[in-house]
């Protein structure tokens, strides 16, 4: 049994004398089964291929954006200790659960809690719902990511206050403290304007729409254009696509955790989230 583009292609072993020669081939049709009975499912190339997916599934846009402000604000590791109870008690065996439920049934997501009781087909609208709406916000993501990798080719950058901006900011704390965050320093030269007034174009209230940016438009486009090429031909393309998209966050992740270890104050970083506040394993928020 070999792969084809479109079908399996089955070997005929033997034919009737009045047939094509043995060695012909002929297409099987779409939904083919396979010695189980099941229906044949697309699968990937390459074992490796799959195995890239399930751990580029552990790496998101949490990893550097909300886990770090989760530990900063609840207790640095009084909250590893619900995180890691979640993690082995009710994210692990999820995901063990729902991976090998996928491997027993071999079926399409949409088709797969049907096969168990017909009155499960429900599931699959939920299943189409849940994915939806988190395209949705992943792509928005994506687009601002793609602005801020554009920008970054800028010179200088634009997150970055330029030293006029800077004194400015300077002599409002001075004259001023109480209208700033505690721990805010004249030496912080993060722009605050930049996302949202120079990228999101952020009107005053709600009422006053606006019109399009076309810079975000434009890498709105360009996401929704990498998502389609990556998934166009199922676990195909998907597999491929893996090798990158899977193994760059990790390069990044080791890329910023040697450049904040270097950084100073980086020691107490550390302390922080090595040394529990117990205090804040009695909030619920926590939990």
């Amino acid at each position: 049994m070999e792969g084809g583009d479109d079908n399996t292609i089955v070997a005929v072993d033997a034919a009737p004398a009045d047939a094509a020669p043995a060695d012909a081939a002929v297409a099987a049709p779409a939904d083919a089964v396979d010695d189980d009975g099941m229906r044949e499912a697309e699968k990937f190339d390459h074992p490796a291929e799959y195995w890239l997916a399930c751990i580029g599934y552990a790496v998101g846009f949490g990893n550097i954006w909300r886990f770090p402000y989760m530990a900063y604000t609840m207790g640095g590791a009084a909250f590893l200790i619900p995180y890691f109870i979640s993690l082995f008690f009710i994210a692990m065996p999820m995901y063990m659960v729902e991976t090998l439920f996928g491997q027993l049934i071999r079926t399409k997501l949409n088709e797969r809690y049907g096969t168990i009781n017909k009155m499960f087909w429900g599931i699959a609208i939920t299943q189409f719902f849940v994915g939806f709406f988190t395209v949705i916000y992943y792509v928005t993501l994506m687009a601002w990511s793609f602005s801020l990798f554009f920008d970054a080719w800028k010179s200088p950058f634009p997150w970055v206050m330029t030293e006029a901006e800077l004194a400015i900011k300077t002599a409002a704390i001075k004259a001023d403290p109480t209208k700033y965050k505690a721990g805010i320093e004249a030496s912080n030269i993060w722009n605050p304007d930049y996302f949202y007034k120079d990228t999101l174009n952020k009107s005053d209230n709600i009422r006053d729409t606006g019109t399009l940016n076309g810079h975000l438009v434009f890498c709105m486009f360009l996401s929704y254009f990498v998502i389609y090429f990556s998934a166009w031909k199922g676990v195909k393309s998907t597999g491929k696509m893996v090798w990158v998209t899977c193994t760059l966050p990790y390069v990044i992740l080791t890329i910023l955790l040697i450049k904040g270890l270097t950084l100073e104050g980086s020691g107490n970083g550390l302390k922080y989230l090595v040394i529990p506040n117990w205090s804040k394993i009695g909030d619920i928020a926590v939990w």
